[in-house]
């Protein structure tokens, strides 16, 4: 089955999720969600370099799209930029001020993210599913550049979450994302 279909994004801080979230803007080219198994490779003499088995180390996973529009703060109906590409900076008014140096030493997830994907009613993405795509606790990804550009041209601003693990109520393990069909 060949399946498509356009999603929309809504972000707020995990502790106000979901009564928080609000929409981040026009996307180009939909969202990659990727992930990476980590095993630890079991190798011993007995068959020189060949690995015998791997031992189960963890998972990372990420999530990124490019933002065709955004708004620089927040307002009523949107998430602002500051929040997503400056997470650490110094807060004023609630959110981190551009250009500021934060608070060293802050855990990551203290500025966690909740990113919701949705898909548009009545595309073939809603009718094939996942509808809703939710990850609870997003942050910047460590490393991941955030270039502005300031030209004559689209203003596109390149995005990558690391999503960390969050434990549901009632449920009795760790999950990174869900996906739901309402």
């Amino acid at each position: 089955m060949f399946v498509a279909g356009p999603y929309t994004i809504r972000a707020c801080y995990a502790s106000a999720f979901p009564a928080g979230l609000k929409l981040l803007g026009v996307v180009e080219g939909g969202f990659e969600l990727d992930f990476t198994h980590d095993v630890e490779p079991v190798v011993g003499d007995n068959l020189g370099t060949s690995i015998q088995d791997g031992i189960y180390r963890g998972t990372n996973c990420f999530l990124q799209f490019q933002l065709n529009e955004y708004h620089q703060t927040s307002d009523a109906s949107h998430f602002g930029l500051n929040a997503l590409a400056w997470p650490y900076g110094q807060p004023s008014g609630g959110l981190p001020l551009w250009g500021s140096l934060g608070v060293l030493g802050n855990l990551a997830s203290n500025f966690s993210l909740a990113l919701q994907l949705t898909a548009l009613p009545g595309s073939p993405a809603e009718t094939a599913g996942p509808v809703v795509v939710r990850a609870k606790r997003a942050i910047l990804a460590p490393g991941f550049p955030i270039r502005l550009l300031f030209a004559t041209t689209l203003r596109t601003i390149p995005l990558r979450f690391q999503l960390l693990p969050y434990l549901n109520q009632g449920e009795n393990f760790l999950r990174f994302f869900q996906f739901d069909s309402q």
